[in-house]
């Protein structure tokens, strides 16, 4: 068989060579050049139409290692030239579409948040004056507090249990509606979100609206780890030491926008003290209608469509909160597409759609002592 470029090919010019110099090391057989020859041409004669450098370096070391466990095969068994090259090109190609998929998902899920964070960034300044907001707010505040005082009337002599002392983080707080009913029952709500334009709004309403509470701390930053240095330090002469923990955390319409639940409960039950509790609400997945939540101009950054009580329980139980009690608390009528994209870019006119019914959950659990 003619190689052709072969021998110039595994030099030190070779993108696999480079990538994985161990590789020739680990092939003992003759054919080993052979062998990254093939590997080399099919990398070569791909072409990536998006990606950039680390695209195509994390496609090789993808095919590096698919060549690697095809020659630590092939030194196993006699084969003919054209087997090897056979063998190395179906692993070759294999890894690399494995790799390109894996790619692609990873870029899907990052687009998927900077397409939500920017829809919010967009409505942030208009986001006030949506009446349903501010309805399931209140709702969500009258929920939380409700299960506060339930819990507080279950320890009546423990002060530090009492809401107010509590210190509270809220995840994704938007414009700090929510965080604006229960400040003047906390001691301290450290509100957070990643869309930074909502963030912006809230610092304005803390600073020019008239008795706006004292007791909130904006801060703009997509948290997933509790010791995220935006957070602020459990001793304030100490600002790059432990961030603080928290006696509550909750989130209200934020969870059908995460990727992935586990690991943002992960994040929130690294954030709360030994005892401490998360207080999640959000509308609950009671089957194909609940899709309708949505009109189709504004499924960007959507990632689930509702929660499903059963299956949030059990990842709750899975991270490690005890307790856990996820049970529908209040039913709300929201203005609903008739038919998909009804209410177009520009929003629902007073003669468009119709109301629908939504039950929403809290999502209770606690961080074991």
């Amino acid at each position: 068989m003619a190689l052709g470029g072969c021998e110039a090919s595994t030099t030190a010019h070779s993108p696999l060579l480079h990538l994985y110099p161990g590789g020739l090391r680990e092939i003992t057989r003759s054919r080993s050049r052979t062998i990254f020859c093939i590997a080399n041409g099919i990398v070569d004669r791909t072409k990536l139409k998006s990606g950039g450098p680390e695209t195509h370096g994390l496609l090789l070391i993808a095919v590096a290692e698919a060549v690697r466990l095809a020659a630590v095969h092939i030194s196993r068994y006699c084969y003919t030239t054209a087997a090897y090259e056979k063998i190395v090109r179906q692993r070759t190609q294999r890894a690399m579409a494995s790799a390109a998929s894996n790619l692609r998902a990873t870029s899907s899920d990052k687009n998927s948040r900077n397409n939500g964070n920017a829809r919010f960034n967009d409505e942030a300044l208009s986001w006030d004056s949506r009446p349903f907001v501010h309805e399931a707010s209140q709702a969500a505040a009258t929920a939380i507090l409700a299960r506060l005082n339930e819990n507080n009337a279950k320890h009546p002599s423990d002060d530090k249990s009492q809401t107010n002392h509590l210190q509270v983080l809220e995840i994704g707080c938007g414009t700090g509606i929510l965080s604006f009913l229960l400040a003047p029952h906390v001691a301290r709500i450290v509100a957070v979100d990643a869309a930074e334009g909502m963030i912006a709004v809230l610092s304005q309403k803390l600073q020019k609206t008239p008795d706006a509470p004292k007791n909130i701390l904006p801060v703009a930053v997509l948290l997933e780890d509790p010791e995220d240095a935006a957070l602020p330090s459990t001793h304030s002469d100490q600002p790059d030491g432990l961030r603080q923990k928290f006696d509550l955390v909750t989130s209200h319409l934020v969870l059908h926008h995460i990727p992935d639940l586990r690991a943002v409960l992960t994040t929130m039950i690294g954030c709360l003290v030994p005892g401490g509790r998360v207080m999640l609400t959000d509308f609950e997945d009671f089957g194909p209608e609940a899709k309708r939540f949505h009109p189709a101009a504004k499924m960007a950054g959507v990632e689930r469509h509702g929660i499903q009580a059963r299956e949030m329980a059990e990842i709750m139980r899975e991270v490690g909160f005890e307790g856990v009690d996820v049970r529908a608390a209040w039913t709300m009528r929201k203005k609903v597409e008739k038919f998909e994209g009804e209410f177009g870019d520009a929003g629902a006119k007073p003669e468009m759609g119709e109301m629908m019914d939504f039950p929403f959950v809290l999502c209770y659990g606690e961080r074991p002592m």
